[in-house]
């Protein structure tokens, strides 16, 4: 395989030195980057299709280009590896691979085709479509079979079980169906996707069907009760493809985030993350041997999985220095998905949780208190200095501000064009800051509840924003992998903070506001230093994405939250590791401290909230 890969490649590009990560190489037409949205092996692995240019992998070269000038978006091989489909502009053609020609064109869809796959014996083409439905058509005969309609928006993805007896399919109104192929009926709905439903894909076994969202996640259900068996968080943006390696052993997920990620199936763990995309990864295909993966991010991309670490990822050993310290003291269930926002009343009496909806919490009985409706999923919550009104941004594009007392809606801020990240009131309550995927940071006026401002200067979506103690500081987060200050009094940028290799997902200010800390998909915190903007040391202990960050009231303490499940404290004056909270079973999302410092709250993919108390004398 080594050879075969300096041969093929061209202009090879070395990926960087990762532990455990397989190495890569771009695709090059004499020199010239090949650029596709879709990518397939034929069942022998000879051949790669990428769009409608195929290399042969035998002989190390390019093989063929069909001759087709629309755009495609979907290919598929026939099981027998004579004919390729390809789905572009409301058509379908079949093309015979050996004599590189077109055999027919298959008209039958009013929209574009999305989607593709063949049964496995051969017999069957199923075609997905923005016109909300599915064809099947008659290989042979070249001609429609049936129509199967029931999605209430695009299909996007559509894929046979192993046996052929099944049809799964993905689609823009959130749903999963399956489909009985001989009876051309809908078996069932499979609801999980919280948004748009983009790939889906079958066990080799037949067992699971893993599918993928815009919710950020992939969902592995049983085939057989149709519900779910595990959900799996590590990207930070729309999921657009998924697939299982042919031998069952890896799961590969592609994102709008330029990352794909191969998951151990059986322990659900990540395997490794493969980075070095420029753009969406819209289509992955292991080789039939398993040995390689294709990927479609505009360039294309194959990976040589054989130097892949033979186990999971794997949290480090750790040596707490006294994790008697912390105690977790309660466990409150949230509504059933996964907590993504968590913060202490200013009083500490009351908590506030994100999932569907705002839960307020009595702390002390541990209780629930009220549950505050919204139209998307909430990411952000944070109560105003005087603990009168709460934040809550979504991803219904809205900030709800809500009366704490009276439980009733004051407002609804509307000004954002996509779904809201983060909310954080500025130390006198007088302000409002909102980050979104619109990669804007929006300044409001709470007395007045108007935009004052829009802070323009992310490449990518803003996931995090934070008001340092003294208000004239604004910090915020994004997917461009930088941290950006803004003065708060002219809004303008400060300073842009770079040194994480990854997005940065969280920000907090310690209560001094000499120190940011920011957190980042590359595993690590950064401390900054708020004057000189300069890096002052670099924390690392995670094995996964740095979600959230919490300084303690007194500034000795900083707690972060990551997708390795875990809490670790720091010493923020020796920058060493305190003790490490393990409780959670899924990505941890969201911490906050309470205001005297003794309680710690934390909010997971799990559906639960964890309350931590200290006993440190």
């Amino acid at each position: 395989m080594q050879t075969l890969f300096a041969a093929i490649i061209g202009l090879a590009v070395a990926a960087p030195a990762v532990a455990d990560s397989p190495t890569w190489s771009r695709l090059t037409d004499q020199g010239r980057t090949f650029y596709a949205s879709s990518v397939a092996f034929s069942p022998d692995g000879a051949i790669l299709a990428c769009d409608l240019v195929l290399w042969d992998v035998a002989r190390q070269s390019l093989w063929a280009s069909l001759p087709d000038t629309s755009y495609v978006h979907a290919v598929a091989f026939s099981p027998n590896g004579t004919m390729l489909a390809s789905g572009g502009n409301n058509t379908v053609a079949l093309w015979d691979v050996t004599r590189r020609r077109r055999l027919a064109i298959l008209e039958g869809h009013a929209q574009r085709v999305n989607s593709l796959a063949f049964s496995p014996d051969g017999t069957i083409l199923a075609s997905g479509s923005d016109d909300h439905t599915i064809v099947l058509w008659d290989v042979a005969m070249r001609r429609q079979r049936v129509t199967l309609e029931g999605h209430a928006d695009s299909v996007h993805a559509v894929a046979f079980s192993p046996d052929g007896t099944m049809l799964a399919s993905a689609s823009s109104d959130h749903s999963v169906a399956l489909w009985d192929v001989a009876r051309r009926g809908r078996l069932a709905t499979l609801k999980g996707h919280t948004e748009n439903a983009h790939a889906v894909a079958f066990s080799p076994d037949g067992t699971m069907l893993a599918s993928a969202s815009s919710d950020r996640s992939v969902i592995l259900w049983d085939v057989a009760t149709r519900k779910r068996r595990a959900t799996l968080r590590g990207h930070t943006s729309h999921v657009y493809s998924v697939e299982f390696s042919p031998n069952g052993a890896l799961l590969a997920s592609g994102s709008r985030d330029r990352t794909a990620i191969l998951w151990d199936v059986a322990t659900r763990r990540r395997r490794a993350t493969l980075r070095g995309y420029r753009w969406s990864v819209t289509s992955l295909a292991f080789s039939p041997d398993s040995a390689l993966l294709a990927s479609a991010a505009r360039s294309v991309m194959l990976w040589q999985l054989s130097s892949l670490a033979p186990r999971p990822e794997t949290a480090p050993s750790v040596t707490d220095d006294d994790p008697s310290a912390w105690k977790q003291q309660a466990t409150l269930q949230g509504n059933g998905s996964g907590i993504q926002a968590v913060a202490f009343s200013p009083d500490g009496t009351m908590l506030a949780s994100g999932d569907d909806t705002v839960i307020l919490w009595d702390v002390a009985k541990q209780k629930r208190l009220d549950t505050l409706g919204h139209l998307g999923n909430v990411h952000s919550v944070a109560f105003s200095p005087d603990g009168t009104v709460l934040a809550a941004g979504a991803g219904d594009k809205t900030v709800i501000l809500w009366d704490v007392a009276s439980r009733e809606q004051r407002d609804a801020l509307k000004k954002h064009k996509d779904r809201v990240q983060a909310v954080a009131f500025s130390p006198d309550g007088a302000l409002l800051a909102s980050g979104s995927d619109d990669n804007t940071v929006i300044l409001w006026n709470i007395s007045k509840q108007k935009r004052l401002d829009t802070l323009k200067g992310h490449a990518d979506w803003v996931n995090s924003v934070a008001f340092s103690p003294d208000g004239t500081m604004l910090a915020s987060g994004s997917s461009d992998d930088t941290a950006i200050l803004w003065d708060t009094a002219s809004h303008k940028q400060l300073a842009t903070l770079k040194g994480h290799t990854d997005y940065v997902l969280s920000g907090s200010f310690s209560p001094d506001g000499a120190m940011l800390a920011s957190g980042s998909s590359d595993d690590t915190v950064i401390l900054w230093d708020t004057a000189s903007h300069k890096q002052l040391a670099t924390l690392k202990g995670h094995n996964g994405n740095v979600t959230c960050l919490a300084f303690a009231p007194d500034g000795a303490t900083l707690a972060s939250g990551s997708s390795d499940n875990n809490i670790i404290l720091w010493d923020v004056a020796t920058q060493r590791r305190l003790t490490t909270l393990k409780g959670h079973t899924g990505w941890v999302q969201a911490v906050s401290f309470s205001s005297d410092g003794t309680m710690l709250a934390s909010g997971a993919e799990d559906g639960t909230v964890l309350l931590w108390r200290s006993f440190a004398q």
